[in-house]
């Protein structure tokens, strides 16, 4: 990935929308990347807006579709489990007059699909509905959900963030007409994603002063980001996809161990189909800033939800929709990756489970 990227900050710096000749290698280079990451998820039907990540993905397409000029219906669906960037901003659409709703989850973490069906109607312009948790790992129904949501005559957006390079996907085949995609979460660069919109699905942009990206999302390209975006796309579904069935070995060990050996620990959603490399402890008896901080003391990098409110002492909105009383209780968001190891998993179960027992007061 890293040399993928590094052309573009050594010596091929131009402006890729500039007219001299430097910057016709940085501008093939973002074509090049946009096929490719299209290829890769079978999007070949979709055009890609290249964007700063998951959460500029997001706004895009929620903001996008309901502000454009040709969108006559102002309705927005939005599920309780969803990462905060959709959450909070369905929460400001509101604010400012739109109609927003909120589809229930079962305590399983997946979709109310009778609930879906009893919101829908002719004033509903789009449904988000996440291709899987970025809690929980929990897969969304993405094709029961686009099937309720074109017979409503409304558009699905997802937020496949932590999907490319954990299972395999099908953009085109998924029923979903706006996917968010981000380069961080398949072992890329930070502060690059892009949003796929199915032809012919149109938004308006949110940022203006240029014609970059189709007019969608003005703004000098960030080349070397979406080289290595685009590199880092290829090796999660080659190699990633290659390492699932060790990968979901380990995730599954670690619970198994965990849960064999400790009363009082919960696994969020492992009654759904989930990601092979995400888990959620809910542990009963500790609570997560101390056993967060005790396994930082061990070497072990994990958080109470989504990183992106890590250093958030609130309760999990995710577990709350589940149904989850998290008082007096710890929640634990362990993610393993392609390049895990056996020894390291046993590692970090064994801190887990040690930790667990001190805060607890029962080290035997």
């Amino acid at each position: 990935v890293l040399s993928a990227m590094m052309p573009f900050w050594q010596d091929q710096f131009a402006n890729p929308s500039s007219p001299y000749q430097s910057a016709h290698a940085p501008a093939l280079a973002v074509d090049d990347a946009r096929r490719s990451i299209r290829r890769d998820l079978h999007a070949e039907s979709f055009r890609l807006i290249f964007t700063s990540g998951g959460s500029e993905s997001n706004a895009l397409a929620l903001r996008g579709v309901l502000s454009h000029g040709q969108q006559r219906r102002r309705g927005v669906i939005v599920s309780t489990t969803e990462h905060a960037s959709v959450r909070q901003l369905a929460q400001e659409l509101s604010q400012e007059g739109w109609p927003v709703h909120w589809l229930r989850v079962l305590p399983s973490g997946v979709p109310d699909l009778d609930h879906l069906a009893e919101l829908l109607d002719e004033e509903i312009a789009l449904v988000s509905v996440m291709a899987a948790n970025n809690e929980t790992g929990v897969l969304g129904p993405l094709d029961a959900v686009a099937n309720l949501v074109h017979e409503a005559g409304a558009l699905l957006h997802s937020d496949a963030a932590q999907i490319p390079g954990r299972i395999p996907f099908d953009a085109g085949g998924s029923g979903a007409d706006l996917i968010s995609i981000c380069g961080h979460k398949l072992h890329g660069p930070k502060g690059i994603g892009g949003l796929l919109l199915r032809q012919p699905v149109k938004v308006k942009p949110l940022i203006f002063g240029g014609d970059q990206e189709e007019g969608l999302r003005a703004g000098t390209e960030n080349v070397a980001g979406i080289a290595g975006f685009a590199m880092a796309m290829t090796l999660a579904v080659t190699d990633g996809l290659a390492a699932l069935p060790q990968v979901r070995w380990l995730r599954d060990r670690l619970e198994e161990t965990v849960v064999e050996r400790l009363a009082g620990v919960h696994i969020a959603g492992k009654d759904a189909p989930r990601l092979p490399n995400t888990t959620m402890l809910v542990i009963d008896g500790v609570q997560s800033e101390s056993l967060l901080a005790r396994l930082d003391q061990a070497g072990i990098q994990a958080s109470a939800g989504s990183a992106c409110n890590a250093g958030a002492v609130e309760p999990s909105p995710v577990l709350l929709a589940m149904g989850y009383d998290v008082s007096a209780r710890a929640s634990l968001r362990i993610s393993l990756s392609r390049t895990s190891t056996e020894t390291e998993v046993e590692m970090a179960t064994s801190a887990l489970i040690d930790a667990i027992r001190f805060l607890r007061g029962n080290r035997q």
